[in-house]
């Protein structure tokens, strides 16, 4: 089984593409879990809305790296992937990403490019000269990655204390602890750019990278 993961936090804008976007892969055997973080929107209503099993969890306004982990508590899948509640998977990523877990059954997470959409032109042409105009790039986008349960059980969970860069945490500590991660040139996320975004504040996003980096080299000081 495949343990697909979403956190949402006033979602009603974007979260029925994504939630379809998981739908279409038309995997054989997976579970929907949806952390409904405290939405005061229409979001509940919408999930209501769709006429197949999902499992919603729903919890005070805890941030992202809460609503990751709760999820993962209760996932039974031995494979688990992330799609946030304003991003879209392309057709067939989960499948060619489960064919390369199965190929090098050596490695633990299989990591794909992203590639942004962008909700209008002018949002767009604020990031132009960007690499995340010019076409599929790497970035630790959880929704690009598909992941062996056993990842979480060695490098451990989401770290609730950042609001931002969770994600490059979690990368880190990955590569920590020698978890062997491989990158395919393939898209595996559709990131949505809408003006929005938790990551459309820089300075915020930059002091999230920051902590995250010392997080990182307080755990390296540790281990000398």
């Amino acid at each position: 089984m495949i343990s697909v993961i979403l956190p949402v936090f006033n979602g009603e804008k974007y979260i029925a593409d994504a939630i379809r976007s998981v739908v279409d892969q038309q995997l054989p055997d997976y579970e929907l879990i949806v952390t409904n973080d405290g939405s005061t929107d229409a979001t509940e209503k919408i999930i209501a809305g769709f006429d197949f099993p999902i499992r919603l969890i729903n919890q005070q306004n805890s941030g992202p790296a809460n609503a990751r982990n709760n999820g993962l508590d209760v996932a039974k899948g031995e494979i688990i992937a992330f799609i946030d509640a304003d991003d879209i998977w392309p057709p067939n990523k989960i499948n060619q990403q489960l064919s390369l877990l199965e190929i090098y059954p050596q490695k633990e997470v299989i990591w794909g490019r992203t590639r942004c959409i962008f909700e209008t032109r002018e949002i767009e042409q604020q990031y132009a000269g960007s690499e995340i105009v010019a076409g599929a790039y790497f970035a630790p986008h959880l929704g690009a990655a598909l992941f062996r349960k056993a990842v979480f059980e060695k490098a451990g969970t989401f770290d609730e204390s950042l609001t931002f860069s969770e994600d490059v945490d979690l990368y880190h500590r990955i590569e920590e602890n020698g978890l062997i991660i491989h990158h395919t040139q393939k898209v595996g996320l559709l990131h949505r750019i809408h003006g929005n975004n938790m990551t459309s504040n820089p300075v915020e996003v930059m002091k999230g990278t920051l902590k995250a980096i010392k997080h990182k080299l307080d755990r390296s000081r540790i281990h000398e």
